[in-house]
């Protein structure tokens, strides 16, 4: 073969590109592979099994983490409950308390003081009744004196019952609840009583007070003004005040009397003092 013909060749095979023989593939040239597909390197892949294990709970832990929040919830609901269950407690408690205290009657004339009388007996209040009007009280003014017997305060016909008063029934009937059992508080104070009449009910309530007379000076003891010792006891007509007063004197001195003012209130006392002032304030409303 001539020369130039083996040139010829010679460029053609330079000019024609290497054809690679595939390399055979072995555990080894995959791991390295690998490495250069996602550039990680061996300890990067084990590292992230590693956090896999850690961060994926394993059933166990699961089971207790549930059990902690149903503790938790179980604690939290009870003591809700709990909460609710002494709110309501206390709240009933003091809606028993409140209906269980008495209500005070109010009183029917103004008053500088009130003092309430825990009472078992008609002795008791004779006793308590001496007590204050024997007091020195330095300003002039009436005194309320409700009476509270076994958690209740008395109404006047119970009040005409726990003195054992011989007041006829006509008269108790046509009285109203209220009534007022008090002081005027002068250089020398005196006792007093007044009753609310039911309206239109005056001449039951006077033909009933005629018919106490005879026994209304031992009933109403505690509010004499002085003792009597003249027998019969006997009521005599007199005007106090512009008003029909029935009256006891001893020796000259009113020691009981009592009016019925503009129909509507009985009023009972030992002096006139005392029933002038009633008729004053009473008069002013």
């Amino acid at each position: 073969m001539p020369p130039q013909n083996n040139l010829k060749n010679q460029i053609s095979n330079q000019n024609k590109p290497e054809t690679k023989i595939p390399s055979i593939r072995t555990l080894k040239t995959d791991i390295s592979e690998t490495q250069k597909k996602k550039e990680d390197s061996l300890s990067d892949i084990y590292q992230k099994q590693q956090e896999k294990r850690t961060t994926t709970p394993s059933p166990e832990t699961r089971k207790n983490s549930i059990k902690k929040i149903l503790i938790w919830g179980g604690g939290v609901l009870l003591f809700i409950s709990l909460s609710f269950s002494l709110f309501f407690f206390l709240n009933k408690k003091e809606t028993i308390i409140q209906i269980e205290e008495p209500q005070k009657p109010e009183a029917l004339l103004v008053s500088k003081e009130e003092i309430t009388l825990t009472l078992k007996d008609k002795k008791e209040l004779e006793q308590k009744i001496t007590e204050l009007t024997d007091k020195n009280y330095t300003k002039v003014g009436f005194v309320y004196l409700p009476i509270l017997k076994n958690d209740n305060y008395l109404t006047s016909k119970e009040f005409l019952n726990f003195i054992e008063s011989k007041a006829p029934t006509i008269l108790k009937t046509f009285l109203k609840d209220t009534f007022f059992l008090g002081l005027l508080t002068t250089q020398e104070s005196s006792p007093l009583l007044i009753f609310e009449i039911n309206k239109g009910m005056y001449s039951n309530v006077f033909s009933g007070m005629l018919r106490w007379e005879k026994d209304m000076s031992q009933d109403l003891n505690f509010i004499l003004n002085g003792e009597i010792k003249t027998k019969p006891i006997v009521f005599k007509d007199k005007i106090i005040q512009n008003q029909n007063t029935r009256i006891i004197e001893e020796n000259g001195e009113i020691v009981l009397l009592y009016t019925i003012f503009n129909k509507n209130y009985l009023i009972i006392t030992g002096d006139t003092k005392t029933l002038e002032a009633v008729i004053n304030q009473i008069a002013l409303f």
